[in-house]
Formats: structure tokens, sequence, C-alpha cells
């Protein structure tokens, strides 16, 4: 269990990060709304909601982007992660408005 906790917080971080760098990212175009985010831990899962902004899974499935609010790809998010040499896959739920990013 330890190792899933410390998983878990270790894709938190990363998830926060990516997002904080898109937000940052977000405002070269000045029509474009600066993107906010929520993010909390629920259960075993990391619940990331967005305000002005989307997540798509990318065609190869192997990520999911996050989007502005005119489309501009802004981040990457990968959908694995590589604990002690150890490639663990990341099953994402994306919301049916692409606004809530479960993972």
């Amino acid at each position: 269990m330890k190792f899933h906790t410390f998983a878990l917080t270790a894709f938190s971080a990363v998830t926060s990060v990516a997002i904080s760098a898109a937000t940052a990212a977000a405002t070269p175009d000045a029509t474009a709304p600066a993107i906010s985010y929520h993010a909390f831990a629920a259960g075993d899962s990391v619940v990331t909601t967005l305000r002005d902004g989307t997540f798509e899974l990318a065609a190869d499935q192997r990520s999911v982007t996050v989007s502005d609010a005119l489309g501009h790809v802004l981040d990457t998010l990968p959908l694995a992660a590589e604990v002690d040499g150890r490639q663990l896959p990341i099953r994402p739920e994306i919301s049916g408005d692409a606004r809530t990013l479960t993972l």
C-alpha cells in the first residue's frame, strides 16, 4: 500500500505542476482566459477539474492533453509513471464536458 500511496502522491504532484505550467502558458493569446484548476485526492484517484480549459485523450492513448478555451494544446500529461525502474500505467477518465480528469 505504501508503494501505491507514493505513486499516487508523485503523480498528483506531476499533474499539478503540468497544469500550473499550462496556466502560465495560457497567456500568449490575450483572448484566451487563463486556465485555473482544482485538484484533490479521492480514494485511490486524483481528480482535477479545469476552468477555461479541457482535457483530451491523445490519439495514441498514451497521454492526455490540456487545451485552452480556444483549443490550443498547452501541455501533455503522460499516462505512465516510472517508479523504481518499473513503468506503471495510469488509466484516465475524462468527463463528458472534458473539464474533469480522474487518474
